[in-house]
């Protein structure tokens, strides 16, 4: 069962919409290579993330459509992941940090690869025509927003502190996406095929 919660935020005279998801499914899996290996870790979300941004042409023509890793966002994400925590794997609440970046948020998922394509996979419930914001999809449309250029994540197992015990996730997003208003040009269908609705 997937929880999902979403916040509205304000920044800089901005509305943003952040997004957070819950996998309750998790085992206990703390030696997969995708979570404990930086390199794998990293080129793991990268990929997921590339895949469905270049389905819907994540980004303007001359910044090219991928993602890149940015140190800088992985230090923020993973500043926020050890914030409230007072114990090794004690872990912040399951909230957003309210940081200056774009964000999503997992907790729960067996592998980095499944958390970012449940993210990705809320596209089956955006709508393309209208274009505007719905909190079930807010994960998706930071991921494949058109102005994002770099990304950085953290990850945290958790025993404590948390809602559930697993594996936390947290990406940050530069320049940041879901920005209301601005979703008929900061995401778009691309060669994705939405499910025919009934």
């Amino acid at each position: 069962m997937q929880i999902t919660t979403f916040l509205l935020t304000l920044t800089a005279g901005l509305q943003v919409c952040n997004a957070a998801a819950v996998d309750t499914r998790q085992t206990d899996i703390t030696t997969r290579p995708e979570w404990v290996s930086d390199s794998q870790f990293n080129a793991t979300i990268l990929t997921t993330h590339n895949q469905y941004r270049r389905q819907h042409q994540g980004a303007r023509l001359n910044w090219g459509v991928d993602l890149t890793w940015d140190a800088t966002l992985a230090s923020a994400a993973k500043k926020y992941l050890d914030s409230k925590g007072t114990g090794k794997n004690q872990c912040p609440p399951f909230d957003h940090s309210g940081g200056q970046y774009g964000e999503n948020l997992a907790i729960g998922y067996g592998t980095p690869t499944a958390a970012a394509k449940a993210w990705g996979d809320e596209r089956a419930k955006y709508d393309f025509q209208e274009g505007v914001y719905f909190p079930a999809t807010g994960h998706f449309t930071q991921m494949v927003w058109r102005d994002t250029q770099k990304i950085g994540c953290a990850r945290k197992y958790c025993t404590s502190g948390a809602s559930i015990k697993g594996w936390y996730l947290a990406c940050e997003y530069f320049p940041r996406g879901n920005i209301i208003g601005r979703f008929k040009d900061g995401v778009k269908i691309g060669t994705y095929k939405p499910p025919k609705k009934t």
